[in-house]
């Protein structure tokens, strides 16, 4: 996966840096601080404009942690019971969500 992620970094740049690190921000399993640490290295090799990255680095992670807080604050909820239903996610029971809620209700 990281071969791959550096490989789209090298042939597409700044257009795989964008999607990669909105992805990765939005809840993606995705190693953006790795891909951001080759786009620093690419930069010092001057491969890539440290004054373009930078910027187009926090746009997409702001824009990622939005869309994640978006999807949690619409459908979180819904999506944790229908997951609660399913059998193949043993470790999410309505069980545990209730003393998630309880949890976060005590320490937020």
């Amino acid at each position: 996966m990281n071969a791959f992620l550096l490989n789209a970094l090298q042939h597409y740049g700044y257009l795989a840096l964008w999607l990669i690190v909105f992805f990765a921000a939005a809840g993606a399993p995705i190693s953006g601080s790795l891909l951001l640490s080759a786009a620093g290295a690419f930069a010092a090799l001057g491969d890539l404009n440290i004054f373009i990255l930078f910027p187009l680095a926090l746009s997409a992670a702001v824009m990622g942690d939005n869309l994640g807080y978006f999807i949690g604050r619409r459908v979180g909820t819904a999506l944790l019971t229908w997951l609660a239903q399913q059998k193949r996610f043993r470790w999410i029971t309505p069980e545990s969500l209730d003393r998630a809620r309880v949890y976060f209700r005590r320490r937020a």
